[in-house]
């Protein structure tokens, strides 16, 4: 993995200048997939695309980028993936332009959910007596069009997540030898239990 160089952008509503790193080079050595469709690259980070202002709280997109040379970069704040609070704001804002920008955002705070979870920062019961989890979840299903098999099992396991684990164990039996996602038997055992819990479906090591 070889840093690029940082990119900056003001914040439109007060100019705080924020800077962002960027890669030269990564590599998808040690990757983890886990069964929310979300994919963990050690040697290949991942940067945000919109953030919130430090000094004034305004959410914006890292899209124009500025010359440092016309700011002081002694006063120059990173910037960070939203938090959960950010997120939901960003919606309510319809911070998005279009659909995919919208479903990115969305499998974006539910990935910060789960791992939160795995990181031990919130508990699954906090995390699904939140109400925003099942209206994200319920925003997501019907905008994946499932016309082949990884979608659908998507949005089976979204319904697992979801505590509808009928609903989602009906759509992964006719799938249980299927071996290309690796997620119907292990999940649908999963329903049965009615455990929604999120897992490591493969991991490369280095």
């Amino acid at each position: 993995m070889i840093p690029g160089n940082d990119e900056f952008y003001a914040c439109p509503k007060c100019n705080q200048l924020h800077s962002k790193a960027t890669l030269m080079s990564g590599n998808t050595f040690g990757a983890k997939y886990y069964s929310d469709a979300r994919v963990e690259y050690p040697y290949l980070p991942k940067f945000p695309n919109i953030t919130r202002c430090n000094n004034c709280r305004e959410i914006f997109r890292l899209e124009k980028e500025i010359s440092s040379l016309t700011y002081d970069e002694q006063n120059c704040d990173a910037a960070y993936f939203l938090d959960i609070n950010g997120y939901k704001e960003a919606f309510l804002k319809v911070f998005y332009r279009n659909i995919e920008e919208e479903l990115d955002l969305r499998f974006e705070l539910l990935w910060k959910w789960h791992k939160m979870i795995e990181e031990e920062e919130m508990t699954a019961e906090e995390v699904y007596s939140d109400f925003y989890y099942l209206k994200n979840i319920d925003e997501i299903i019907p905008a994946i069009k499932d016309s082949d098999l990884g979608r659908i099992l998507l949005v089976a396991e979204l319904n697992r997540y979801a505590g509808r684990f009928e609903i989602a164990a009906e759509l992964f039996a006719p799938h249980l030898d299927e071996t290309e996602f690796a997620i119907a038997k292990e999940s649908y055992k999963r329903c049965l239990n009615k455990d929604r819990s999120v897992y490591i479906v493969n991991y490369q090591a280095v």
